[in-house]
């Protein structure tokens, strides 16, 4: 419904939210959430789902099957450390445990480190080498092993259980105790972007790759 730039995008119950973001004019779609009706094929203007701060350059995850997470971002004022819940389900909005520090331009998953099911959030235009998880059952942060470099307007993804981290030409793996860098890099290097993962069977095994 509306166009918008440095929005997020979440697959979450089997359809598609898109929530946030910023336009060239002052600003409908800030804190505009939309959800991908998959039976009408049309995008659904939540208003009652509006963010409580508008924000853009900021992250988004699912929860659950009906939560999605909001974290930091910028917003009317400069830099964000809030986060937001939000139930598709029942439309209930609550706030969520802080980032440590304000951040915009990170990159955050939902994944499993040391046992526990939380929040990766990496890097950002003022966090630059920093990785940060929240765990979902402790509701603490935990400061990480840093990124290899500084780093925003980056991407990651889950690769065969492995966080993956893509940036610039680069690509880091997480280990679950330190980064490392791939053997592998992008053909161009590029930022504000989208990834996502792909089945194997999927792929063009012609498809060629720069080694590092």
């Amino acid at each position: 419904m509306y166009e918008r730039s440095q929005a997020a995008s979440v697959e979450i119950g089997g359809t598609m939210v898109v929530v946030g973001g910023t336009t060239d004019d002052s600003d409908p779609t800030a804190g505009a959430l939309e959800i991908y009706d998959t039976e009408t094929e049309k995008w659904i203007l939540r208003k009652d789902l509006r963010l409580s701060q508008p924000r853009h350059s900021f992250c988004a995850v699912p929860v659950n099957e009906t939560t999605v997470m909001v974290l930091g971002g910028w917003g009317g004022r400069g830099p964000l450390d809030s986060t937001e819940l939000i139930n598709l389900a029942t439309g209930k909005q609550s706030l969520g445990k802080p980032l440590p520090e304000p951040s915009y331009g990170h990159a955050c998953l939902v994944t499993e480190i040391n046992g526990q099911s939380g929040v990766l959030v990496t890097g950002g235009a003022l966090t630059g080498q920093k990785a940060r998880f929240l765990s979902f059952k402790t509701q603490k942060w935990t400061e990480l092993s840093k990124l290899l470099f500084r780093t925003d307007g980056h991407k990651m993804v889950l690769i065969e259980g492995v966080p993956t981290l893509f940036s610039w030409e680069n690509i880091l793996k997480f280990d679950g105790e330190k980064w490392y860098q791939s053997d592998q890099k992008l053909a161009d290097s590029r930022s504000a972007f989208t990834v996502t993962s792909v089945p194997g069977h999927l792929v063009d095994t012609s498809c060629t790759w720069t080694s590092g």
